[in-house]
């Protein structure tokens, strides 16, 4: 055994010769006692589940909820809100808020409920008073404009709801109505509305008032798709970039690249309403259109707004019959001894009613459609020249035998001498189409 093996030997045998003493065992022994047993740990089946809806929230929280929520009816509505919006109050699609806001004269404005999804938030409100809602001089109730909803990454403007006596009570103490505003942030928890309120006195007070919101309780979208579709113009060209058709609306968004001028497109009055939607074969009820010029490169952001789609779905087809167009014309149309001359231009019409003197000059009246045409730089042609336009006088709005409908206006020119014909330098109108883009269901 050389030395490294018998150092070791010794060392063994010391540690064996050593004894804890008595009083450390005892209080190991105390120590354990007071360490509780250990418990298996059971998942049980309820949190088996919660965990699975976790897991789902998990992936789609970034997105507006993809189930449908079951809440509580909103009473008192159904006078105020159209079929649709009264099928998915009846199913208890809402959210109850009761958040109300009390002014000194006693009225009170209470957020009632709501109703959102990926197009928009619909805000259901009561104004009560006690003492009676008034009148102004021009016979208005005291009423409640909402402008915008604010909140996390949220900043929607209303784009429309109900008249202020929409279902007012029969002794005049309260109404009830409901707002409709842009969509508004799946992040936000909390939402402000921000309103003009007019009180007693008659003086109308600007505030806001905010109310919890639940973004896991937004409706489901039926169909959410992108797609680049562009229509080119003479005038420049419009890109559809997407639709999402939810239980309450559908929207069409998209922007419009004008070649020269936004107010090529701007002018025309209707602009949108040439594009239709068309579900089953049927057409869709077109409602409200924003047209926001940007702030460069001549581009104006689009949304077209439409009622819900009938379920089920088949078919989806966005058809396009006429867009806004702009045209230099120069023409001249001439007079003739008739007192109704009808003129075409560009497939529209314009009708020369009358041609008069007066004591400051010379009366035009003409009658067109307005929503299809446009004229600019009209002067009147007389043997020394072009007389400029010094003003106009807007007129009746006249329906036809044949059913076409004319608004007529009235030009005044400052000259004495006889009127030759009527010179138009250029006409902003709606140029037709036939262009039919098919939207897929899938």
């Amino acid at each position: 055994m050389d030395k490294t093996e018998l150092h070791l030997a010794e060392e063994k045998k010391l540690l064996e010769s050593v004894e804890a003493p008595e009083e450390l065992e005892t209080r190991l022994r105390n120590a354990l006692n007071r360490v509780a047993p250990a418990r298996h740990r059971r998942i049980g089946a309820f949190w088996k589940i919660a965990a699975v809806v976790l897991i789902v929230f998990a992936v789609s929280g970034n997105q507006y909820n993809a189930f449908s929520y079951y809440g509580k009816l909103l009473l008192g509505f159904d006078g105020v809100v159209n079929d649709s919006l009264k099928e998915l109050n009846e199913a208890g699609l809402g959210q109850t808020v009761d958040v109300s806001k009390t002014y000194e004269d006693g009225t009170t404005l209470t957020i009632n409920g709501l109703m959102s999804d990926a197009n928009q938030l619909i805000v259901y409100y009561t104004l009560s008073n006690p003492a009676g809602l008034k009148k102004d001089e021009l016979g208005v109730y005291d009423k409640v404009d909402p402008i915008r909803i604010s909140g996390f990454w949220t900043d929607s403007d209303s784009n429309g709801g109900t008249l202020n006596t929409s279902e007012m009570n029969e002794i005049k103490t309260e109404y009830k109505g409901y707002q409709r505003f842009n969509r508004v942030s799946p992040f936000a928890k909390k939402l402000t509305m921000h309103f003009w309120i007019k009180l007693e006195d008659g003086t109308r007070k600007s505030d806001m008032i905010t109310f919890p919101y639940d973004p896991n309780k937004a409706l489901k979208s039926h169909i959410e798709h992108s797609f680049n579709q562009e229509i080119t113009t003479d005038i420049g060209t419009l890109s559809l970039d997407s639709i999402i058709a939810t239980p309450t609306m559908t929207e069409i968004n998209g922007i419009f690249s004008a070649n020269e001028d936004t107010d090529h497109f701007m002018m025309v009055d209707g602009a949108l309403e040439g594009v239709e939607l068309i579900a089953n074969g049927t057409l869709v009820n077109a409602g409200m259109a924003e047209a926001k010029i940007l702030q460069k490169d001549n581009k104006i952001e689009i949304k077209m707004h439409y009622g819900e789609l009938p379920q089920p779905l088949h078919s989806l087809e966005i058809k396009i019959n006429e867009l806004p167009s702009y045209k230099l014309i120069d023409r001249k149309l001439p007079f003739s001894s008739s007192k109704d001359q009808l003129f075409n231009i560009e497939g529209k019409e314009i009708r020369v009613k009358d041609v008069s003197r007066s004591s400051t000059g010379v009366r035009l009246t003409l009658a067109y459609d307005s929503f299809d045409i446009i004229t600019k730089g009209m002067s009147l042609g007389t043997k020394s020249g072009l007389v400029p336009m010094k003003t106009s006088e807007a007129g009746n709005h006249v329906k036809q035998l044949d059913g076409k409908e004319y608004s007529e206006r009235t030009l005044i020119f400052e000259t004495k001498e006889n009127p030759e014909y009527l010179y138009i330098e250029k006409i902003y109108y709606k140029k037709p189409y036939d262009i039919t883009i098919n939207v897929p269901l899938e």
